[in-house]
């Protein structure tokens, strides 16, 4: 079924499109919660939980790519998840990749203001844009897909110093680019 049809089902309200989208996306859904959770019983119950989403959200949102739409959604709900469940004992390899990225975006202002947030989204984003497919790869693969660096190198068949080397260059570039933009200091 293709996308465009399984969004008028949503758009319908007919119950019949969770089936759909649990057939068609479990698999996609349980790679993005692997990485972040590493339990089957956490995974299954984020999908869940993202079934439910996308029938509150869909109407009204009209998503232009389900498969985007519902990976956000699973890992959004899975990070959620994941900051539950490591409230006492953080889970040290996800917190990694993400605090890695804290010497390039930390500023003094509240992440909590939600113009400095979508502001520094829409400029990661642009930056993201600028590179080359194998940094951009590299990138989205640390940070969004939360994987590990000798998993990256395997996946792009590159040694890890090469990962490490493109990650370090483009946190580099990625600062001085919000410095430029008036992001950070």
């Amino acid at each position: 079924m293709r996308e465009e049809e399984i969004i008028e089902l949503f758009n319908n309200r007919d119950e019949t499109v969770l089936k759909v989208v649990e057939t068609k996306y479990t698999n996609l859904c349980k790679t993005v919660g692997y990485k972040v959770l590493n339990s089957e019983e956490d995974v299954l119950e984020c999908f869940n939980d993202t079934l439910l989403a996308l029938w509150n959200q869909i109407p009204p949102d009209s998503p232009n790519s389900m498969v985007a739409y519902i990976s956000k959604i699973m890992r959004n709900q899975s990070l959620k998840k994941a900051a539950y469940n490591f409230a006492e004992k953080r889970n040290v390899k996800k917190v990694t990749s993400l605090d890695e990225l804290d010497s390039v975006i930390t500023c003094n202002q509240s992440v909590e203001d939600d113009i400095f947030v979508r502001e520094l989204k829409t400029a990661i984003n642009s930056f993201i844009r600028t590179q080359k497919e194998v940094d951009r790869v590299i990138f989205v693969r640390r940070y969004w897909l939360m994987e590990d660096i000798p998993e990256i190198a395997n996946v792009c068949q590159e040694s890890v110093n090469y990962i490490s080397v493109h990650l370090n260059r483009m946190k580099a570039r990625l600062k001085k680019y919000l410095k430029r933009e008036g992001l950070i200091e």
